[in-house]
């Protein structure tokens, strides 16, 4: 064990596949890099180091639920943890030899926003997505463009994080052109919600997150923190 990397010796490391190969050193490895990132230390396999590194910066597969990344996390989040503090240090931090691996963010504004469209599903009725309406419903769909595309490295199915400090709104990236691309916000109202279709447009339209020069980034990670001091004032506000 050193500063960066722990060695792992499971019971039944020298079980082979059916090809011959090492289970363990093919499928999941026993040598754990220490990696520090926005003030949390992490504990990841030497062999998905890569894979850790493209999903922090958001650049490669679609990356939906960052949170999962907690399971890899081996020190609460605070305030400094040998000397980087998550409130300014957004680095990642790897092992020594690896920091090649280290992949920037693709960052934007938004540059456009759609009209609010409104259509009615019936339960025999397929949405745009191919999926079965569960009962009669209506969905809300706006689009909205980013000044990002291709040529930054945009790829469809992205998504694409809104940083602005207290929001935690993405879209998903669905069309994608050289220097542009398109997502579309998706909101669902029921038959059983005790709301009118009027009163739920309004509220989409004054509370809809995206505006026209707003920055965006693909990580997660470049998304502001809300100060501790606002969350408790917002909270007191709130009751």
């Amino acid at each position: 064990m050193t500063d960066e990397w722990i060695e792992l010796f499971p019971e039944g490391g020298n079980l082979l596949d059916g090809e011959g190969k090492s289970f363990f050193n093919d499928r999941f490895s026993t040598k754990m890099a220490r990696v520090r990132h926005k003030g949390k230390e992490y504990l990841i396999p030497e062999n998905r180091l890569e894979d850790f590194a493209a999903f922090c910066a958001g650049v490669e597969e679609s990356a939906d639920n960052p949170q999962h990344l907690d399971r890899f996390l081996i020190t609460p989040q605070t305030d400094d943890i040998s000397g980087i503090s998550s409130k300014t240090d957004v680095t990642l931090h790897l092992p020594s030899g690896f920091e090649h691996l280290r992949r920037e963010p693709v960052r934007g504004r938004v540059s456009g926003i759609g009209k609010l469209k409104v259509r009615q599903f019936r339960e025999d009725e397929l949405d745009d997505e191919g999926d079965a309406s569960p009962g009669f419903q209506t969905v809300f769909t706006r689009t909205v463009t980013f000044d990002i595309g291709a040529t930054q490295g945009i790829k469809k199915d992205m998504w694409l994080y809104l940083c602005v400090e207290g929001q935690t709104e993405a879209v998903k990236v669905v069309e994608v052109f050289p220097n542009s691309c398109r997502g579309i916000i998706r909101e669902a109202l029921y038959e059983s919600d005790s709301v009118s279709i009027a009163s739920e447009r309004e509220r989409l339209l004054k509370e809809f997150p995206f505006k026209v020069g707003l920055p965006v980034s693909t990580s997660y990670f470049d998304v502001p923190e809300t100060p501790e001091s606002e969350s408790a004032e917002e909270t007191d506000e709130s009751r």
